[in-house]
């Protein structure tokens, strides 16, 4: 009987089989915008999983179309790998929809591989195909609402091709909602270098974040 983990991890990217260093960089960052949100996705929601991560990756059709759809497991990655035309990842790696559509064919390799699905997961990059940028996930671990002003405080990051935010949205019955940005960042932020938050917490007049060190990493005033 297979031990069930926690699926918390996931990416897709591509190596550098045909591509120079840059093109190889630039294409990577774009197809961050798209796993980046899955991800975030995964770790506020319990998956669970015979591996701890799903893996994707994109290789040149021409030299290595026999791996096409290929999926194994190994050390809790679950790995798979698609084939794809150099010159159609050339036009189409900011393509939301289309890098989807690989993502969607790498689960079906995964379940054909494994017998393992998750419907929700599913449901969930199905229902981010249908969503245009900027992506939005909202933290649902870091959310405080003010005893004083009734306003809620909820974390939250964004991506789009070329640019990624972490913000707080501050959002109040009757008041409407107000977005702060607290960092911004032409390409991928990686939480856990850039802004490795931990925790929130209010401590009058402020709202406080913090990385696991107890380090401040952003200091909010609160609205009265």
């Amino acid at each position: 009987m297979r031990k069930e983990k926690k699926l918390e991890d996931f990416q897709i990217s591509v190596g550098s089989a045909g591509l120079v260093v840059s093109e190889q960089k630039r294409i990577n960052e774009a197809l961050f915008t798209v796993y980046e949100i899955i991800r975030l996705w995964l770790k506020d929601n319990r998956i669970e999983a015979p591996f701890r991560k799903i893996a994707i990756t994109l290789i040149d059709s021409n030299v290595a179309l026999k791996w096409h759809g290929k999926a194994a497991i190994a050390i809790d990655v679950c790995e798979v790998t698609e084939a794809i035309e150099l010159s159609e990842l050339r036009k189409k790696y900011e393509d939301h929809i289309w890098i989807i559509s690989i993502i969607r064919h790498a689960m079906e390799c995964v379940f054909t591989t494994t017998g393992w699905r998750s419907d929700v997961l599913e449901e969930m990059i199905s229902l981010l195909s249908k969503k245009q940028f900027p992506f939005i996930h909202r933290f649902a671990n870091f959310v405080h609402t003010d005893g004083k002003s009734g306003i809620k405080y909820q974390l939250w990051l964004s991506t789009r091709p070329n640019e990624t935010k972490i913000g707080i949205r501050l959002s109040k019955e009757k008041n409407g909602v107000q977005d702060i940005v607290l960092m911004e960042k032409k390409g991928p932020i990686f939480l856990e270098d850039d802004f490795p938050i931990a925790k929130m917490k209010i401590e009058y007049p402020y709202l406080l974040i913090f990385d696991v060190n107890d380090r401040e990493l952003s200091k909010i005033a609160l609205d009265e």
